[in-house]
């Protein structure tokens, strides 16, 4: 994958699902912020109905205080995101790793993928993590598995 150019990222704010409000780093592309984390990384994109990966378009935000709480459950990327760099972090400073190949690798968040019925998981795929929007049933609703230890689990599958 190509590398994005460093030093470009911006402190944003959010309120994640899982874990509270958070900052994360996003990049501002001269008319929306996006979730591009360039110095460790890590982008975030929105799968489409039908899509494949190539296809994926960004997450943007007008102010970088994302509030994401909508029907398309747009707020779990914003856990994928975090979690992501939290993961990139704990790597970084208790190993010396800069990201999944230690060297260049632009970790890609699928986030909204639909290639099932039942969309509750989240796989490693050799080239980034994917995330379905969980699943619905008569009784039971379980969220997208976007949380901190599953996005961890996956990227390591990375390293």
């Amino acid at each position: 994958m190509n590398k994005v150019k460093k030093g470009q990222s911006k402190m944003g704010y959010t309120k994640t699902v899982y874990s509270g409000w958070r900052k994360i780093k996003t990049y501002f592309n001269g008319k929306h912020y996006i979730l591009l984390d360039t110095d460790r990384q890590i982008r975030t994109l929105k799968m489409r109905p039908g899509a494949k990966f190539g296809e994926a378009i960004d997450f943007t935000d007008k102010n970088n205080c994302w509030n994401t709480a909508n029907v398309s459950l747009d707020r779990y990327a914003i856990d994928a995101h975090w979690a992501a760099e939290q993961t990139y972090d704990f790597y970084k400073v208790n190993f010396g790793r800069k990201g999944i190949n230690d060297k260049t690798f632009v970790l890609k968040n699928y986030v909204h993928t639909n290639f099932a019925d039942d969309n509750f998981y989240a796989y490693w795929t050799g080239d980034g993590i994917v995330y379905g929007d969980g699943r619905k049933g008569r009784s039971k609703k379980f969220q997208p598995l976007t949380t901190l230890d599953i996005v961890a689990h996956e990227y390591t599958h990375g390293v």
